[in-house]
């Protein structure tokens, strides 16, 4: 009998908390047109872990081939079932859908698959401190901050809204610049024709547009880059991008606008 010693690991993202009481299925792919199987099922332990042994993989595949000269006609032999496993993990109305699941070899740690939400829920974005419902509602009210010149606006993303951007956080002009240049090529030449009279507001404003919001499929991502230049449009001259770590694994990044 062809059983497999099923283990692994599932945290939350960013990859920081175990996420516990998840199901988990481990799905037989089978190449043969038997059908897939699910092979295991399993529960998550408090610290993200799951294991056990998962029933009878192998099935008997079978394939028609023609039959060696001078013989006519076909004839049926034995095709190897190749293992390929896929995984499918749940927890409440949260379902990453089936991702593929290599084991691990025996007495090698496993590596931990990242579901793409949160273990404390998605927290949303804020401007100055008061939550916003989505990227529009987060344009507004950074506008309403902007056009009554608050002398320092607070854009605040958490989670994986926040992810685009860390490699922004605490890093002055020209090293923006090079990382820019680095990821979005021709930027440098494409961007800063003329340095004596931009302000660094619109350099970071237009490198978080080009790069930030181009490389992720966040909506949060496009509203604040559109932000960004309406604060330069209004006056603004400043910004500086704080990032940190909660308590609890999420990820913060905060966007400091300054007149």
């Amino acid at each position: 009998m062809s059983t497999l010693n099923i283990r692994g690991r599932v945290m939350c993202f960013p990859g920081t908390l175990p996420l516990q009481n998840a199901t988990v299925e481990i799905i037989d792919v089978d190449s043969g047109g038997n059908g897939d199987d699910i092979i295991f099922t399993g529960t998550t332990d408090n610290n993200g872990y799951f294991q056990g042994t998962s029933s009878e993989w192998q099935d008997r595949n079978t394939a028609r081939v023609p039959k060696p000269w001078p013989l006519h006609g076909t004839m049926e032999i034995e095709v190897p079932d190749v293992l390929i496993l896929m995984a499918r993990i749940r927890k409440g109305t949260n379902d990453t859908g089936r991702i593929p699941f290599s084991l691990p070899p025996p007495g090698t740690p496993v590596v931990p698959i990242v579901v793409p939400w949160s273990c404390v829920g998605i927290r949303k974005p804020k401007v100055n401190g008061e939550e916003c419902s989505d990227g529009f509602d987060l344009q507004v009210k950074a506008r309403a901050a902007f056009e009554r010149r608050d002398p320092t606006v607070h854009i605040t993303l958490y989670g994986p809204d926040a992810m685009p951007f860390l490699p922004f956080a605490d890093k002055n002009l020209d090293a923006l610049k090079a990382l820019a240049g680095a990821r979005f090529p021709g930027a440098p030449n494409m961007l800063y024709p003329n340095p004596v009279v931009a302000d660094d507001l619109i350099y970071i404003a237009i490198i978080i547009l080009c790069v930030g919001a181009a490389y992720s499929i966040s909506v949060i991502s496009t509203a604040v880059a559109i932000a960004l230049v309406l604060a330069l449009i209004l006056g603004y001259k400043h910004l500086k991008v704080h990032t940190a770590t909660e308590a609890d694994g999420t990820i913060v990044v905060d966007f400091e606008v300054n007149m």
